[in-house]
């Protein structure tokens, strides 16, 4: 047992030690481009194409046991608030890809997501409601699930079987399987939302500058309009998690001790640095 700690203590001194923060004078000499206003709205987001800036995360068991953390999965439902950012209702904060390359994927489209080794890169494909992924120098998609638009809604099938349904209007939307209605989201005034799922009851609101999440977070931009700011609400007082700021060529996401994501931009693509490493990218292939 005390050789277990022992190594978990090693590897946490290896962690510490390797990780880097972000280079705080090219954050410093940004010619920071004002962000459009917060906005608060209903939206989907079906092909797990983000770039994450809070993922929630559960004890992964083995047996009885916790044996680490593993991703909360993303949800197809969530609120869009405005700059690209989603939050979906499963609690996780990101930056939607398509935004980023200025794509539309309600239609037919191709994403590649690149990495520094270009074996592991894998294509995203929509193609006549079909979406498949796979690796892309082996040119093998596995199929995914299928998509049938319509007016207001859509249908989401798995091997051709019907899964789930999104219909999302003026002041209702609705996520449900063949079964029942797992989730609805009702407007509650021009500038507010009210969520359910079963019994529970969040409350989403939008004014001029901030934006808050239930009782968890809060979105806030600076007078200026070029910096956002994400808050963990708390009974006294709220803690800055992530800043984000911008210019017409990168991007930084980072804490307090400027740890965190610089996006990089280029035609038809970005790539993603963690702590000044370049780790993925994502570009539109015509």
């Amino acid at each position: 047992m005390r050789s277990f700690f022992y190594l978990c203590y090693l590897l946490m001194l290896l962690y510490f030690g390797c990780a880097k923060t972000l280079n705080i004078n090219d954050i410093n000499a940004l010619s920071r481009v004002k962000f459009e206003k917060p906005s608060l709205q209903p939206d989907r987001e079906l092909f797990d194409l983000r770039v994450d800036i809070i993922r929630q995360t559960a004890d992964d068991f083995r047996g009885d046991s916790i044996v680490g953390k593993r991703d909360l999965p993303y949800h197809y439902l969530g609120f869009s608030l405005g700059n690209g950012i989603f939050y979906d209702l499963n609690g996780n904060l990101s930056i939607r890809v398509d935004y980023l390359l200025n794509m539309e994927t309600t239609g037919d489209f191709k994403i590649e997501k690149t990495y520094r080794k270009s074996k592991a890169n894998c294509m995203y494909q929509s193609q006549d409601g079909n979406f498949s992924f796979g690796l892309t120098n082996k040119n093998k998609r596995h199929k995914v699930f299928q998509v049938q638009s319509f007016d207001d809604s859509l249908a989401i099938s798995i091997n051709d079987k019907f899964r789930n349904a999104i219909v999302i209007g003026d002041t209702l939307t609705k996520f449900m399987n063949k079964k029942k209605v797992l989730v609805e989201i009702f407007k509650d005034g021009e500038k507010s939302y009210i969520q359910k799922i079963g019994k529970k009851v969040k409350h989403y609101i939008v004014d001029d500058d901030s934006i808050i999440l239930g009782n968890t977070y809060k979105i806030t931009q600076n007078q200026r309009g070029d910096m956002i700011q994400i808050l963990l609400i708390g009974k006294k007082s709220d803690k800055l998690l992530y800043t984000i700021v911008r210019d017409s060529a990168s991007m930084f996401i980072y804490d307090d001790k400027y740890y965190g994501k610089k996006l990089t931009f280029g035609s038809d693509q970005f790539n993603v640095h963690e702590s000044n490493e370049m780790d993925f990218g994502f570009r539109g292939v015509n």
